[in-house]
């Protein structure tokens, strides 16, 4: 049975092919090998728990915001109980963009025209995919098998070797009908997902068994051919799929022999893994049929309704390439080859030291010639076998990106899975996706033994060096010991320490002490927000004006004059660019400084970002930049954490700046811009650092969880103000209360 055609009949949905199952197995056979897999040798036990919680108990009690340099550790036993919010990205991107002053007009029309292409044939494949019975094609790296078929020209809906109507050549049609599978897959899974949401909250949902429930989950939590079969009119009684079911089947092989006979005589057997045929996986749920026919009914509507139009290709402006597509060439590389060449024939004539002495002062003049920095090119596949055009870059692609030296043509290959060619307003730009990987860790310095001698710890206790962050009003962020990272600041460069891609003339002149330093004026975070939230609402206001003149006027010229000429986006998007690439930088530097300064284990952030104070602006530009400030934040430092080995922990953000560090009083009068002052205990101090300070403190408390209402962070802040007041002798203030916030109508 080909694969094709078993795949064609799985609409019958084998039931009795699959080992029965209860519903109260979905929870672990859904999560495949997870009930099979032997305990970690890494998994803290219960004793080493207790030992971790008793020690954190210790150093709450003898911490404080002033001396707090015990509660920097924490025993690795208690990571697992704490909320990572880190994980490794299966890829990371790096972004090149194309010098389009050195492009050349004619590529970028083969640019164009193979980006054009490429939409059609994602197009084409897009609407091969709603088909029926092909939509389980978009399961997974299913969309393989097709493509074998149709190379093959075994491919039923589509018989005969395909060959592409747009002129792609193989490589780039198959990399469109794999754009095509994502789109297809990302499609069905955003209509389970917001069916699944809907369907929770209607009344019906609480009229379901539990088995019933587990069932609709089972249907929407993941594609799956019964999903497909249940949405092609059937009822699934097994909820799962086809997998591949591979056997080491006994293979005989005959070494090389001088006669027959002592071949037969040393004959051995040899093991080869080989896939025998497909098989059907799953969940069996004993579930009435006319129950499974009303779940399957209400599934279909709820999916129906949100899974929309099929979606329309027409504006993409990406060409998705792989590495067999494109190549990188250095302009300087090749001029040197081929003075070295040049050198070489020369050497025939001549002595061998001769030669020699002329290909090295051959190297060197090309060198001394060559002026600026070099430039490195994409060949880049057309639609003509044999036929490549090179795309001249800005910058350099990294080197950890290339597949071993450059070959005889000088050209390197790339070790990237897949390269994609954007068209955008400022011209093409190069996305390179690659594997993800770690870099060196970072110097964490370890804990001082005098600080922990009292405390008798185990010899096995390994300690993790902690800190908190608070993300500041006037700073990206702010530690627990006071340290502002990302804020305002003046720059002192020394001779010789310019930034890396200047002129030489200019680092020639710094070396003999023309330039002696230079000076200047770093804007912080907030700084250049309110500058970026003043141009965007002025630019808005004026667009609002006009776009109101050429609703309002009715001289059709000067309405058409106004659209086309006052109304376009490329300057601002452009502007919004530059604040938006200024901004990142900022962040970026930030989060550097701080790895180098006060490196850790594990970092502590707030779950809810602080809001920035954008005051006098519109609430739009209030909210827009806010937010995307908060999720650019915790998305670097995220990245930059994996990327060094370090984990992210985040802790319930209620409260943070207006609780007490001493006495534990939650008061919003607390806090007054940067500064925090208690009535209670007359404490005062940094606001954002003793919200870092909190942090830390919620961290080690297993009291505080990563998802708090603020009623349940009052009712601890209540509980340790309590205990302050017990131990110091003073009467407690009443019940702590959330604030109520007045709208006016």
């Amino acid at each position: 049975m080909s694969p094709i055609k078993s795949r064609s009949e799985d609409k019958a949905a084998p039931e009795p092919s699959s080992p029965k199952k209860t519903a109260s197995s979905l929870k672990t056979s859904g999560n495949k090998g997870t009930s099979s897999k032997k305990k970690s040798s890494d998994t803290p036990t219960q004793k080493q728990l207790d030992e971790a919680l008793a020690f954190e108990k210790a150093v709450l009690e003898m911490a404080s915001l002033e001396n707090h340099e015990a509660l920097h550790f924490i025993p690795s036993a208690l990571l697992g109980t704490l909320d990572v919010v880190n994980d490794n990205p299966r890829y990371v991107t790096t972004t090149r963009w194309v010098d389009m002053e050195k492009l050349d007009p004619e590529v970028e029309k083969t640019l164009d025209d193979l980006i054009e292409r490429f939409t059609r044939e994602t197009t084409k494949w897009v609407n091969v995919l709603d088909r029926r019975e092909l939509r389980s094609y978009c399961i997974g790296d299913r969309y393989r098998e097709m493509r074998d078929a149709l190379v093959a020209g075994t491919f039923g809906p589509l018989p005969g070797k395909y060959a592409p109507a747009t002129g792609l050549q193989a490589r780039m049609w198959k990399a469109a009908l794999q754009v095509a599978s994502s789109v297809q897959s990302n499609r069905w899974r955003k209509a389970q997902s917001e069916a699944l949401s809907e369907l929770r909250k209607r009344p019906v949902w609480s009229t379901l068994s539990d088995a019933e429930r587990a069932y609709v989950r089972a249907l929407l939590n993941e594609l799956t051919d019964s999903f497909f079969y249940m949405m092609n009119t059937g009822n699934p009684e097994v909820v799962g799929s086809w997998v591949k079911v591979e056997e080491e089947k006994p293979q005989k092989q005959k070494p090389k022999a001088k006669t027959k006979a002592k071949a037969k005589a040393k004959t051995k057997t040899k093991t080869k893994t080989k896939v025998k045929e497909k098989k059907f996986e799953g969940t069996r749920f004993d579930l009435p049929d006319a129950a499974r026919e009303d779940i399957c009914g209400l599934i279909r509507h709820l999916v129906h309704e949100h899974l929309g139009r099929t979606p329309v290709m027409s504006s993409a402006r990406t060409l998705w390439l792989d590495t067999g597509c494109v190549d990188v060439l250095e302009e300087i590389l090749e001029s040197v080859e081929k003075a070295s060449a040049s050198s070489k024939e020369e050497a025939a004539e001549n002595t061998a030291t001769a030669a020699e002495s002329k290909a090295v002062d051959a190297v060197n003049a090309v060198k001394a010639k060559a002026s600026g920095p070099r430039t490195q090119y994409l060949n880049i596949m057309t639609t003509r076998k044999g036929q490549r055009v090179r795309v001249p870059l800005k910058g350099f692609v990294p080197g950890s990106l290339f597949d071993g030296k450059p070959r005889e043509d000088n050209t390197m290959k790339l070790e990237a899975s897949t390269i994609r060619i954007i068209r955008t307003e400022r011209g093409f730009k190069a996305v390179f996706q690659h594997d993800f990987k770690t870099l060196d860790p970072l110097p964490v310095p370890p804990p001082k033994t005098a600080l922990f001698e009292a405390m008798n710890l185990p010899a096995t206790m390994k300690l993790l060096r902690i800190v908190g962050l608070d993300l500041g009003v006037t700073e990206v962020f702010t530690d627990d010991d006071g340290n502002h990272w990302g804020g305002s600041e003046d720059y002192v460069v020394e001779p010789g320490r310019h930034r890396k891609g200047m002129m030489d003339a200019r680092q020639d002149e710094a070396a003999n002490g023309q330039i002696k330093t230079r000076t200047g004026y770093m804007p912080g975070l907030n700084a250049l927000m309110r500058k970026f939230a003043q141009y965007r609402d002025e630019k808005l206001r004026r667009r609002n004006e006009l776009r109101d003149q050429a609703k309002n006027t009715k001289d059709p010229v000067k309405r058409r004059n106004i659209e086309k000429n006052n109304l376009g986006s490329k300057a601002f998007d452009k502007k919004c660019a530059a604040y938006k690439a200024a901004i990142t930088q900022i962040v970026n530097r930030a989060i550097n400084r701080l790895f180098l300064k006060n490196p850790a284990d594990v970092y502590v952030l707030e779950c809810f970002g602080s809001s920035f104070d954008l005051s006098g602006f519109s609430k739009k530009t209030r909210r827009y930049l806010s937010s995307w400030v908060r999720g650019l934040i915790r998305e670097r430092i995220c990245f930059k954490c994996s990327r060094r080995g370090v984990k992210v922990v985040e802790v319930a953000a209620a409260y943070s700046s207006q609780a007490c560090p001493v006495c534990h009083a939650v008061d919003h009068r607390n806090r007054s811009g940067d500064h925090h002052g208690c009535d209670f205990c007359d404490h005062e101090g940094d606001a954002d650092a003793v919200g870092a300070y909190a942090m830390l403190t919620r961290a080690a408390n297993p009291k505080f969880r990563r998802f708090m209402t603020r009623e349940s962070v009052l009712e601890v802040e209540y509980g340790l103000h309590l205990a302050y007041c017990a131990k110091n002798g003073l009467e407690p203030l009443p019940e702590f209360k959330p604030r109520v916030h007045k709208r006016s109508s």
